[in-house]
């Protein structure tokens, strides 16, 4: 079996889907970027630079560099050095962080032996997936107590606020003018498209939630 590392171009999209598609819950960061940006990297938002490994001209890994500087890897344990190395050296970007399967990420972080001290957050989350038909509405959305709703620019200032809270708590940000841009700059995007929703009890605003990617096949939520 021969092996072969290169830079996906426009041209393989197909490919790449087909390769990502049947590991959709793992890979919705790699399809909504590429399926809203190409396989083009220009350095704007959702731009990456897509290194793929080929067994017997079949794609079977990708690594993905992107604009923010966060590696997001979906590849068999053998790729995952040549590719992130080579996705890093092409995007001539620096690294900032990884996002994606487990263990993946972390024979990342072994390869390039990045030393815990740097590390500002290292965390395994647990994935979920649930088919539409085996959902359950909650009563107190079926009785309405509870409404939710699509957030609009009425919500802009308080939902910011709680952008810059759940950074704080969950993501050990800082609370500087900087995060408190990045923040309003998020929720006001997420409300743009459609992404971000608000739960309404007595007329206060109570909760928020929001589509991290989205594709015609599925939906992540943040």
């Amino acid at each position: 079996m021969s092996t072969t590392y290169r830079i996906l171009q426009p041209g393989d999209e197909a490919a790449l889907e087909s390769f990502l598609l049947p590991q959709l819950e793992s890979s919705m960061f790699l399809l909504s970027n590429m399926r809203q940006s190409g396989l083009i990297d220009g350095g704007e938002r959702a731009h990456g630079t897509y290194a793929g490994a080929f067994e017997d001209n079949q794609l079977a890994g990708v690594v993905a560099h992107f604009w923010n500087g966060n590696i997001i890897p979906q590849s068999p344990p053998q790729h995952l050095d040549p590719l992130s190395r080579l996705a890093i050296e092409r995007s001539r970007r620096p690294l900032r962080g990884m996002v994606g399967p487990g263990e993946q990420c972390f024979a990342i972080l072994d390869a390039f032996n990045v030393s815990p001290d740097v590390i500002h957050l290292a965390e395994r989350e647990q994935l979920y997936t649930l088919a539409l038909d085996a959902l359950v509405v909650p009563p107190v959305l079926a009785e309405g107590a509870v409404q939710v709703r699509r957030a609009n620019a009425a919500d802009v200032d308080l939902l910011a606020a709680w952008r810059v809270d759940y950074s704080i708590e969950a993501l050990d940000a800082v609370d500087t003018p900087a995060t408190r841009h990045q923040s309003r700059e998020s929720i006001e995007r997420q409300i743009a498209a459609g992404d971000c929703w608000v739960a309404v009890r007595d007329g206060e605003r109570v909760a928020m939630t929001a589509f991290n990617a989205r594709i015609q096949e599925a939906v992540q939520v943040g």
